[in-house]
């Protein structure tokens, strides 16, 4: 966009309080995307630079496998000599959040390559199911009329089917701009057995009537079993090509560079490191990244909250603030689900673990109550508070020994593959090693009281 052009079209927002609906007009910001299989063989030629791989090099012993799991590759975009803009080439490049010395800024550190990633509980069809998080950062937005700024990133979001597969994919910048969504070829094929007939002007079953501003699916995804998820993002602008699903190592012939990136929780961005010692979030009490204020997008879009600025995700509002980011809502209002894909409710997946005999060891004699739990599972957290709460179930444990295990530890995950347990919480009642029973019923303490004592008077 020419000077005057955008001199023009900001007099015009500052006299009729902000003009969104106008840009809107301008802008498609949910593209389909229209490549060939074999486009896939140039990256880039759909990143609009020098393609840079980024590949997950571990998700730590802490991290719900889900994530570990599921974790992306990313190929992104890098300005080269032949690219008419100019400016700095780490700007394309991902990195770990850090704080300035006053704690009034943050810089992006790339020689320290991360995702941030935590678990969310989005609804299919009225169920609870899950999905997983992920966020990237890099040092600034480069390039656009009004968009540039420092700190810039990009967030997937992955939500699971009933079996546990990937269905329906989103990305956001952290502003929540660019909003778009993909979703399986798996799940497409069930909307088009349930609902037989495309609304109009819909090119996928998966996609309601079209009212307003609804989303668009911009491509399905061919989930491939243990594969990963791609994302090719653009040089500069740090859009979202595409998404495309890869069964094996991509070849590094095809890249400028590779590098490997540290998978960490999300809660890190709350206690960030401080250049010369100690921490702080990167946060502002608002939730908006500190000194990520985008002041020509305040101006041209001022009937928007905070129009441009990075935040946390909870504080995140995606498609022009008509939806916000955290809302368990959204894919049930936007997307046709299937009805056999609601997931169980309420429970945390777990890898399935080779399956160990049943060995007594020193610390499981006696009569035992194992709660096996995880740090990132929210139902984990409720059942355990409900248990050291309850007076009834108090009463139901006098005489058993009480222990917590952590499946996210390598111990606890060496004793949950011992024990054969494949989803958490649940509890297991042991006599000398040896288990009595087992429950996944944790949601009352009259039900978890009773399921003890009946236990406690059988052995």
């Amino acid at each position: 966009m020419r000077l005057p052009i955008l001199l023009l079209l900001t007099a015009t927002c500052v006299f009729s309080s902000g003009c969104s609906s106008l840009i809107r007009g301008m802008v498609n910001t949910q593209p389909r995307v229209e490549l060939e299989e074999s486009a896939y063989g140039e990256p880039g030629v759909i990143v609009k630079g020098q393609p840079i791989l980024y590949q997950p090099m571990n998700g730590g012993t802490a991290m719900d496998p889900d994530l570990v799991r599921h974790a992306p590759i990313i190929v992104q975009g890098r300005q080269d000599e032949s690219q008419r803009l100019r400016y700095d080439t780490t700007s394309d490049l991902i990195g770990t959040p850090m704080l300035s010395t006053d704690g009034g800024t943050v810089r992006i550190a790339t020689d320290e390559p991360a995702v941030f990633a935590r678990v969310e509980h989005p609804m299919y069809n009225g169920v609870p199911t899950k999905s997983l998080v992920y966020v990237f950062w890099y040092p600034e937005r480069p390039v656009g009329s009004i968009e540039k700024g420092k700190i810039d990133g990009g967030i997937l979001r992955i939500t699971l089917d009933q079996q546990g597969q990937p269905a329906v994919f989103e990305y956001s910048q952290p502003c929540g701009c660019f909003h778009g969504v993909f979703v399986s070829r798996d799940l497409e094929d069930r909307a088009r057995a349930q609902f037989s007939e495309l609304e109009e002007h819909r090119l996928y079953a998966v996609e309601p009537a079209l009212e307003g501003d609804d989303w668009v699916v911009r491509d399905l995804v061919e989930v491939l079993p243990g594969g990963r998820i791609t994302l090719y993002m653009s040089a500069g602008k740090h859009f979202c090509e595409a998404m495309h699903y890869e069964a094996n190592a991509p070849e590094a012939e095809l890249f400028a560079a590779s590098e490997a990136y540290d998978l960490r929780p999300y809660e890190e961005l709350e206690m960030l490191a401080r250049d010369g010692g100690g921490n702080g979030s990167m946060f502002n009490d608002a939730g908006l990244v500190l000194g990520g204020k985008r002041w020509k997008e305040e101006i041209a879009l001022s009937d928007l909250d905070n129009p441009g600025w990075p935040r946390r995700l909870d504080a995140m509002k995606i498609h022009w603030d008509a939806e916000t980011w955290n809302d368990p809502n959204l894919i049930d209002r936007h997307l046709r689900i299937p009805g056999e894909v609601a997931a169980q409710a309420g429970r945390e997946s777990m890898p399935l673990m080779a399956r160990l005999p049943l060995v007594a060891s020193d610390s499981e004699q006696g009569h035992q109550l194992v709660m096996f739990t995880n740090r990132y599972c929210e139902g984990c957290q409720v059942a355990k508070a409900l248990v050291s709460r309850s007076p009834e179930i108090q009463a139901a444990m006098n005489g058993w020994e009480y222990v917590v295990v952590d499946t996210a530890t390598p111990e606890g995950a060496a004793r949950a593959a011992a024990h054969h347990v494949t989803v958490v919480p649940v509890l297991i009642g042991m006599t000398d090693g040896a288990e009595v029973f087992r429950t996944e019923n944790l949601e009352t303490e009259q039900v978890i009281a009773s399921t003890i004592t009946a236990h406690a008077e059988a052995h």
